[in-house]
């Protein structure tokens, strides 16, 4: 956390002013907007890292620049403008090629990893993870080389590879340790809560995120917090406890619309529709259902996309529309294989329980909708059922949730 009061900060930057130093009044905005960005107060900390920038394209400062676009692409990101965010980055990238700040390309190479990430594209997100983790290493950053670790543990499980991900997160854990980064710990914390609850051990699962939650409110990271609610959430959904996942949903969404946060508050509107499907009102499910992948979209998060329309394709099996429900799998399919994500099975799974129902002549007629004869002949070949079981036993199984805390 910044050891700065904001109001401290402020007096400096007056004097600072009155005093005619701009480069030193560009660089008290940049504090400013950091604080406000610990603070969770995002719109604040956009209007300061822009002030900044201002006064450090007018000095012809790169280095200043270079910290306003890579702070200003992750204001964009944290909203969700996901093609905005890879500009900034982008012009960060530049700019530190061009000074040779090979820690700032790091950091830059790290937040690219996780909008490829954010966006379900797995293999670039590694790739620019791998590339950050190696300038970390070089230059002995310790700090980075644990998240950027702990991101690649998100990657493993993610994947399914949950020996991986261990081994990631107790990579990440030592070094946070040893730094006393309370708050990166507790990430780690929030994501062996996941890792738990993946492997079916609740009462872990939320120790971890109480023990996440409880740092994070102590913090005054609202954002984060709010993904705690998510989870816990989750899980009390997971054990049948209706009400009590209801309340951390509405928690977590009323943090993620107050700081602007569309794909944190998209991704908690489509875990309350399924919510809301579960006790019986289907014209709630499909409208939450829906206004998640309208932000999806718009924000470009292809598997968020995804498993939209997989809670579509629910929602019209659950009005007895299977019909509907084959192109909205298929449509969930297509991403999902994509991006090579196990999360895929399911789709499977629906798609040969369908079929099934319907028929394989009627599944065709709804399938030609959406997929072409090739293609329509590769997918019933899928589904064949022997084909269905070798992928289930080869398969490896995605998290529940597609995003950490």
């Amino acid at each position: 956390m910044p050891t700065y009061r904001p109001e401290a900060v402020t007096r400096k930057g007056s004097i600072f002013e009155r005093l005619g130093d701009h480069s030193s009044v560009a660089r008290t905005y940049h504090q400013l907007g950091v604080l406000a960005q610990s603070r969770g107060e995002y719109p604040e900390a956009e209007q300061h890292f822009r002030q900044s920038l201002s006064i450090f394209e007018q000095l012809g400062d790169d280095a200043g620049r270079l910290r306003a676009y890579y702070q200003l692409g992750r204001m964009a990101h944290t909203r969700g403008d996901y093609v905005d965010a890879e500009r900034l980055y982008r012009e960060a990238l530049t700019l530190g090629a061009a000074l040779n700040d090979r820690a700032g390309i790091a950091s830059t190479f790290h937040q690219l990893g996780v909008l490829a990430h954010d966006r379900g594209d797995f293999r670039e997100a590694d790739t620019h993870y791998q590339a950050a983790l190696t300038l970390a290493l070089q230059l002995g950053q310790q700090a980075s080389v644990a998240s950027t670790s702990h991101q690649l543990g998100i990657l493993a499980q993610q994947r399914g590879d949950y020996e991986e991900a261990k081994h990631r997160y107790s990579q990440a854990a030592a070094v946070f340790a040893r730094l006393d980064d309370q708050s990166s710990l507790a990430n780690v914390s929030a994501q062996l809560g996941v890792l738990a609850q993946d492997g079916g051990l609740n009462d872990e699962a939320k120790r971890h995120y109480e023990q996440a939650g409880a740092i994070f409110e102590r913090l005054g990271d609202r954002s984060r917090q709010a993904a705690i609610y998510h989870q816990l959430g989750i899980l009390a959904q997971l054990r049948g406890e209706v009400p009590e996942a209801e309340q951390h949903f509405r928690q977590a969404a009323a943090i993620f619309e107050q700081l602007g946060d569309q794909p944190g508050f998209a991704t908690t509107s489509g875990q309350m529709a399924m919510l809301t499907q579960a006790r019986g009102d289907i014209d709630e499910a499909e409208r939450l259902a829906h206004q998640a992948l309208t932000i999806f979209d718009q924000i470009g998060d292809r598997v968020g996309v995804a498993t939209a329309f997989t809670q579509l394709a629910s929602v019209s099996r659950a009005r007895g529309n299977d019909g509907d429900a084959v192109g909205l799998h298929l449509l969930a399919l297509s991403i999902r294989l994509s991006l090579g994500l196990a999360l895929a099975l399911s789709n499977v799974r629906d798609l040969a329980d369908i079929k099934n129902r319907l028929g394989p002549l009627a599944f065709a007629a709804h399938a030609r909708r959406t997929m072409d004869g090739d293609a329509l002949a590769n997918l019933l070949e899928l589904l064949d059922e022997a084909v269905v079981s070798a992928f289930e036993s080869g398969g490896r199984h995605d998290p529940t949730v597609e995003r950490g805390p």
